[in-house]
């Protein structure tokens, strides 16, 4: 045992000396900790400078860093959930970054379209990279139940040289996952169109001052009141001056509709017999022109995301027997006539009337020399639906519902975008 305490006793000795080598005074304590540094911290953080966004608002990517050196350019990514990578804003910076990315192309689809999507911002610069903690929600406009749209129209005298012409376009409009949804319930009444001459008693040979008159075959009569019987009309019946009034049914009469039933039709009038066919013609006309042929979108973004930055516009047109947007009227008349956007004639051959008709009560102008013009373009085109040839609706015919959707959008979101229409 004593030997074995003499070799631990030798081994501490030696172990002292070389202790008192490594702390001579030449070797300054702690030295060897400076020969050795440390790496430095460098760290790298991004998050969004607000919770939410919609189309063309911007939405900053705010990162901070330590450790970067020099001003370097860093890269953002913005990645939309099932829809990866839809931005990437650049920017300079050090120890602070501001990204902008002003909100666009970020597509909402499906049949029950979400109201908002999660966009998960990435930044990287000199070789960090860090994620946003928190999504920023991109929300499309919102689904909004039908709500009634108003437009009074008119084209004074001044603008057109023929008439001062004032009519109400009306309609509802909502939203609905991915599009504008424009309805109108048109409610739809019969009427007749009776016509009266004055007569020259002098010439005439009349007691009766004037005379309801209606052809019969090719023929001209009057209704003379005398007899109470239809008669031969004295003279030829271009020497008269004819008037015309519109009737309506009031139990077993036919009155005058526009003074409050003044003057009686001096028997009845016949059932139309092309009314049910009209009204089936007339409502596949308006479809085929207006329904599915525009898109409304946002004119200062360049995205086309459906949803996001633009929305398909679907009119759809019905008749209704009971209240609805607008009245108008399916006139019966013996010969041709001029329909108008509350009297639609049962008589008129050309099948485009009804879309030009339905176009007025959308809020659009007419554009052929004479009609109720638009007051500030004054266009004139033939070759369209609300001009001469009765053709093709153009975006331009739904600037007033363009500007009801601005006042709208406004309401409903508190956004101010500017807004235009173009082709499907």
């Amino acid at each position: 045992m004593n030997g074995t305490g003499n070799t631990k006793t030798k081994a501490l000795s030696k172990s002292k000396q070389n202790a008192d080598k490594d702390f001579s005074k030449d070797k300054k304590a702690g030295s060897a900790f400076g020969e050795c540094a440390a790496d430095k911290v460098r760290w790298l953080k991004v998050e969004w400078d607000r919770p939410d966004a919609y189309c063309g608002d911007k939405a900053c990517l705010i990162g901070t860093a330590q450790g970067i050196e020099k001003t370097v350019e860093a890269t953002g990514h913005v990645s939309v959930e099932d829809q990866g990578t839809v931005a990437g804003p650049k920017g300079k910076g050090q120890n602070s970054f501001k990204l902008d990315w002003k909100v666009c192309d970020v597509v909402f689809k499906g049949k029950k379209a979400p109201d908002k999507l999660p966009a998960t911002g990435k930044l990287f610069a000199d070789g960090l990279s860090a994620t946003t903690p928190k999504a920023l929600a991109v929300k499309r406009l919102p689904d909004k139940a039908l709500e009634a749209v108003s437009i009074h129209c008119s084209s004074p005298k001044k603008v057109n040289g023929t008439n001062d012409y004032s009519w109400t376009a009306a309609f509802r409009a909502g939203v609905e996952n991915t599009t504008i949804k424009i309805r109108q319930t048109l409610q739809i009444k019969k009427a007749w169109l009776g016509k009266r001459v004055a007569f020259d008693a002098k010439t005439d040979k009349l007691k009766q001052a004037w005379g309801y008159v209606k052809k019969s075959g090719t023929t001209w009569k009057f209704w003379d009141t005398t007899a109470n019987a239809w008669a031969k009309l004295p003279r030829k019946m271009s020497s008269y001056t004819l008037n015309s009034i519109i009737f309506v049914e009031s139990g077993t009469n036919f009155v005058s509709r526009d003074d409050g039933g003044k003057f009686t039709w001096p028997e009845s009038f016949s059932e139309p017999k092309n009314y049910e066919s009209k009204k089936k013609a007339w409502l596949k006309n308006i479809h085929d022109v207006w329904d599915n042929k525009f898109i409304l979108r946002q004119k200062d973004c360049k995205g086309t995301a459906p949803g996001l930055c633009q929305w398909d516009i679907d009119i759809r047109v019905n008749w209704s027997d009971g209240a609805g947007d607008k009245l108008v009227y399916a006139v019966w008349s013996a010969d041709w006539e001029r329909s108008n956007a509350r009297d639609w004639y049962l008589s008129e051959t050309r099948l485009g009337v009804a879309a030009h008709e339905c176009g007025h009560l959308l809020g659009a102008y007419d554009e052929y020399t004479g009609g109720a013009i638009e007051p500030n373009t004054k266009k004139i085109e033939q070759d369209s639906i609300m001009g001469q040839n009765l053709t093709v609706a153009y975006p331009r015919h739904l600037d007033a519902l363009r500007d009801e959707m601005k006042k709208k959008i406004k309401s409903w979101i508190g956004r101010d975008w500017a807004l235009e229409v173009i082709k499907r």
